[in-house]
């Protein structure tokens, strides 16, 4: 755990959270000032909340992540008993389409147009 929250990619992780948080901070305290002594209203001082709020929300998530990776939940494995915590299976699904039918008019054409596809590739290795 230790190792993965000091690596690079959590310090870029953690300094865009703390840049964001500043940015919500600065743009609600501005608001809330243009508010009460500025030429604003109730709308700057409701805008002001929320960009307070944002900046709660962003720090939250941050929390879940590093907990997320502090403690990882145990999942259940194959035979249903919960074990040690693992990571989940993904899921490969072949991309199949179904064919459709066939018919003879539209084959005589695909032909003519693959013969067409073959003699021009010839014609341009030449």
């Amino acid at each position: 755990m230790g190792r993965v929250l000091k690596s690079p990619k959590w310090w870029g992780l953690t300094l865009l959270v703390i840049a964001g948080i500043s940015a919500c901070a600065l743009l609600g305290r501005w608001q809330w000032d243009k508010a009460l002594y500025g030429s604003g209203d109730l709308v700057n001082l409701g805008y002001g909340l929320q960009w307070w709020t944002f900046a709660a929300v962003v720090l939250y998530g941050w929390g879940r992540a590093v907990r997320e990776v502090a403690r990882p939940r145990a999942r259940p494995g194959p035979d249903g008993k919960v074990g040690e915590p693992s990571l989940p299976r993904t899921l490969v699904v072949a991309n199949r389409r179904p064919v459709p039918p066939a018919d003879a008019e539209e084959d005589a054409e695909l032909a003519a147009y693959n013969r067409y596809l073959a003699r021009l590739h010839a014609s341009t290795r030449a």
